[in-house]
């Protein structure tokens, strides 16, 4: 009791002048918040001035102060020393403004970068531009014309619906050729893992992805193909008068399959 008391003694006398020029703060629970610590001894507790704005923390909660440069500070000299002709050092120095939460002063880096690489991407990236059409252009300014345009983002960049539909097809075309392979796999962890992936699926195209299945020389594949486009089952789609041609197609297949298939399993699946 005696060595806490004390503690908070030399602790608050170390803090009670008030404003520090700058802080690391280690907290009980183990984390760290660094930034500009003031004493509040009405309330118990400190104030700390951080990049990302003020945090209030009872006296209590706090293990150890450790006086340290404040990140301001910090990139001033470093940014007086960086070699500015050098894209690794100051996309170093960029990095590191970016987790220190220095948002106008990695701006500025960034800025600098691009002048020597006007088409670096981390610069272009951290400054808010993407990619479109293949040139890059801020964010923002895409998003004016998003609606304009139908324009979706896919995996970072924006693209038409159409061309995200495509994207997204071609995406799950190749990963169930992957699992269809795995199912003929003699491992039969591997086998399982599979089946439960393509079991799995959910999107919006089961027709067209499993009904070349149907044809594999492979009964494991056939049988898992079946059961895949069990869980579809051909609806018709709205304002429509007949299910789509894909479900039709599937359909035909699927009764040529039960007319040649040899398997029982697949027959009675089907």
């Amino acid at each position: 009791m005696k060595t806490n008391l004390l503690h908070t003694v030399i602790l608050l006398s170390a803090l009670s002048a008030g404003s520090l020029r700058a802080d690391i703060v280690y907290l009980r629970d183990g984390k760290t918040i660094e930034g500009k610590i003031t004493l509040n001894e009405e309330e118990n507790t400190y104030r700390i001035e951080t990049t990302r704005g003020a945090v209030i923390k009872p006296v209590r909660d706090v293990q150890r102060v450790v006086k340290a440069p404040l990140p301001q500070d910090v990139f001033i000299k470093r940014f007086g020393t960086v070699d500015r002709a050098s894209l690794n050092d100051l996309a170093g120095l960029a990095t590191w403004a970016r987790e220190k939460y220095l948002i106008p002063q990695k701006q500025k880096i960034c800025k600098l970068m691009l002048k020597i690489d006007p088409n670096h991407e981390m610069a272009r990236r951290e400054l808010g531009y993407t990619v479109f059409e293949n040139e890059w252009i801020l964010e923002k300014e895409l998003r004016k014309k998003q609606l304009d345009l139908g324009l979706v983002k896919y995996k970072g960049e924006w693209v038409s619906t159409e061309e995200r539909e495509r994207l997204i097809f071609k995406g799950d075309t190749e990963q169930l050729s992957s699992l269809f392979k795995s199912v003929q796999s003699d491992n039969q962890i591997v086998v399982d893992y599979a089946v439960r992936k393509i079991m799995a699926y959910t999107g919006s195209r089961p027709y067209e992805l499993f009904t070349p299945y149907l044809e594999s020389p492979h009964e494991s594949v056939r049988l898992v193909a079946v059961s895949a486009l069990s869980k579809f089952p051909a609806e018709i789609p709205k304002g429509k008068t007949r299910p789509s041609a894909a479900a039709v197609k599937a359909a035909h297949k699927l009764s040529q399959l039960v007319l040649a298939e040899p398997s029982p399993k697949v027959i009675k699946v089907t």
